[in-house]
């Protein structure tokens, strides 16, 4: 269910679910995350970004595969997902629509230079839409 700020009842986000009670990432996924039309997406431990839409059944659709540990996820208001990419040590995009990850951040091997990560964890924007990254 999804509850918006100030609303008294909340709308359906996702059914059959037999008596859910609480959120919870299971033990194959790393992380959730909701975009705006209220499509689901998930991070998996085998390198998948999985996408559910709303009032769809299924195994749901790979947004993108064959990441190196895709950990912390985002979706912006255009679509746009990003991930935190811990294996690989950078931080990709998928372009709504697309499933072709573009490495933005990192990519330059495990490290502590300006342009490496050391396996990045989670990461989140800002209002400004400044990007902040989890990094061991």
């Amino acid at each position: 269910m999804k509850l918006e700020y100030g609303a008294v009842n909340a709308t359906l986000v996702m059914d059959g679910l037999n008596y859910p009670d609480d959120l919870v990432i299971d033990s194959e996924a790393w992380s959730v995350a909701v975009d705006e039309k209220d499509a689901i997406y998930v991070a998996t431990f085998d390198g998948n970004v999985i996408k559910w839409k709303k009032n769809e059944s299924g195994k749901g659709e790979i947004v993108v595969d064959q990441l190196g540990e895709p950990r912390g996820i985002s979706v912006d208001s255009r679509g746009t997902l990003y991930i935190a990419n811990c294996g690989g040590n950078s931080i990709v995009r998928v372009l709504a629509g697309s499933k072709n990850a573009t490495i933005i951040a990192a990519g330059n091997g495990i490290g502590d230079a300006p342009d490496q990560l050391y396996n990045p964890d989670d990461l989140a924007f800002d209002s400004y839409g400044n990007l902040y990254v989890s990094d061991y």
